[in-house]
């Protein structure tokens, strides 16, 4: 009984002391000639680098502390051990196929672990510059640089390639037991950035080594400015173009009289303004970094001639407000819309305003500058139809505001419901209506409106409602339109808020 129990409990512990190969690095295969690395259990008792004891004359030792590995029954030498990975030089020559590799210590071999035979199976061990340090993002190398690329499993010849820029290969070979040394040359002309290198040896291709790379900062260069084409009256966001822009600390102006640069201009954007009475023609800007000076850019000032290419729109009916944006060309410097005969229109910001006695018939738009003026647009102005939807009197209009306790502007982004009563003259608003609010000095709101129950009476939700003030009343004017999209005429009212 006794001797059963040994036998048993010798053969779990006895077992659990042998070696066992899970891996075998280096890919799908190994090469003669080149460091692999096997990891497993039990690999060996100690944990320690091959010494010069170790070896025998410049014979490489193939035993340290009793461990030992046989690659298709050939003795392999080692260069370090513990008790997970060994590192070991695959034997040479060798033939290739499939090959069983084993590992021996004092407690018995392990079972073997197969793995294929090839010519060239290459492997990174390193990249360093001519330094020793070892190339990285935070010492990167340079365009021009001759590194040092250290690997095993190559084999000549040896070809490499930056993504598209070949690479010229100073040596490859063997300079030392398994150790393979390619000296290569950085393209010149690359730029700065992460950058596969791919390098094939006899043919196969090595696994892509990332390489960081940053070209030294030179002095900047400017390709472009945006826009490039200022005139009179104009501020302008400006855009620059080019290399080395990143540290921008001066920009530079060759005649900088009546140009106003401004602030911040330690960035490739910045702000221009062309004062009026500025001398047209050709200038050039130049911008600095600690680096240098930049090559001058050109662009040009103009006097500006103001144009107008279209009104919208171009037809109007009296008693009504309209959006009213002029499209044209260089407007920059526009300090005045004039209209003749101004009989009874007005301008309200991006709106034009007709009085119900607005007589018809053809007015000119002109662009006015200090310094110019356009050629005439034609308004005209004709009788609205009989169909057009028309209003009464309003009611002021009055906003349920909440919370008394809250003070200051209304916000731009809430919503305020309104309330107001009109005469429908021609029974043409129904529910659902569009409505559009103008209130002089602030952005318009539009929206649908919502019938009340009592005849006249409408309520819709304003939005964008800005006021220094939160009382009023205000002066607002109020259009409502048709459904086949027909606008009213505009009544004038007040507004007014109702605290809660």
């Amino acid at each position: 009984m006794r001797a059963a129990l040994l036998l048993l409990l010798t053969a779990i512990f006895g077992a659990a002391q042998t070696p066992r190969i899970d891996r075998v690095s280096n890919g799908d295969a190994i090469a003669p000639g080149a460091w692999i690395s096997l990891y497993g259990a039990n690999l060996a008792q100690s944990t320690r680098e091959w010494r010069t004891a170790d070896f025998n004359g410049a014979i490489l030792p193939t035993a340290l502390d009793g461990v030992t590995v046989r690659i298709n029954g050939v003795s392999a030498p080692l260069a370090y051990i513990s008790p997970t990975q060994l590192n070991v030089l695959v034997p040479s020559p060798m033939a290739t196929g499939s090959v069983p590799v084993t590992v021996t210590t004092a407690l018995g071999a392990s079972a073997p672990a197969t793995t294929a035979v090839q010519p060239v199976a290459p492997t990174w061990l390193a990249a360093v510059h001519a330094n020793g340090a070892s190339v990285s993002p935070s010492e990167p190398a340079a365009p021009g640089e001759q590194i040092v690329l250290y690997g095993s499993g190559f084999a000549a010849p040896v070809t490499a390639n930056i993504d598209e820029f070949p690479v010229a290969i100073q040596f490859a070979g063997l300079t030392g037991p398994g150790l393979f040394q390619i000296n290569v040359a950085i393209p010149t002309n690359i730029t700065s950035g992460i950058w596969d290198l791919t390098v094939s040896a006899a043919g196969i291709a090595a696994p892509r080594l990332r390489l960081s790379i940053q070209a030294p900062e030179g002095p900047p260069v400017l390709t472009a400015i945006t826009p490039n084409d200022f005139i009179w009256g104009q501020t302008a966001a400006v855009r620059l173009s080019g290399t080395g822009l990143s540290r921008i600390t001066a920009v530079t102006l060759s005649d900088p009289s009546r140009l106003v640069l401004g602030d911040n201009p330690g960035n490739q954007g910045f702000q221009l303004t062309v004062e009026g009475n500025a001398t047209p023609g050709q200038r050039t800007l130049t911008v600095t970094t600690p680096k240098g000076v930049s090559n001058p850019i050109p662009f040009t000032i103009r006097r500006g001639e103001p144009r107008i290419t279209s009104l919208t729109p171009s037809t109007v009916w009296p008693g009504r407000i309209y959006p009213f944006p002029i499209n044209g060309t260089d407007t920059a410097g526009v300090t005045n819309i004039e209209l003749t005969p101004p009989t009874g229109i007005r301008i309200i910001g991006g709106y034009i305003q007709l009085d119900s006695a607005t007589p018809t018939g053809t007015v000119q738009v002109r662009l006015r500058t200090p310094w110019d003026v356009s050629p005439p647009a034609s308004l005209e102005v004709v009788p609205a139809p009989a169909n057009a939807p028309a209003i009464g009197a309003l009611t002021p209009i009055t906003i349920s505001r909440y919370n008394a306790n809250i003070q200051g502007a209304f916000s731009e982004r809430a919503d305020y419901n309104a309330e107001f009563e009109f005469t429908d003259a021609n029974g043409d608003i129904k529910n659902g209506a569009r409505v559009e609010m103008l209130i002089e000095g602030t952005s318009a709101s539009s929206g649908t409106i919502e019938l009340l129950a009592k005849p006249g009476t409408a309520r819709f939700t304003i939005t964008k409602f800005a006021r220094s003030s939160v009382s009023g009343p205000f002066p607002v004017w109020i259009t409502l339109f048709d459904e086949a999209g027909n606008r009213s005429n505009t009544l004038q009212s007040t507004i007014s808020v109702l605290w809660q």
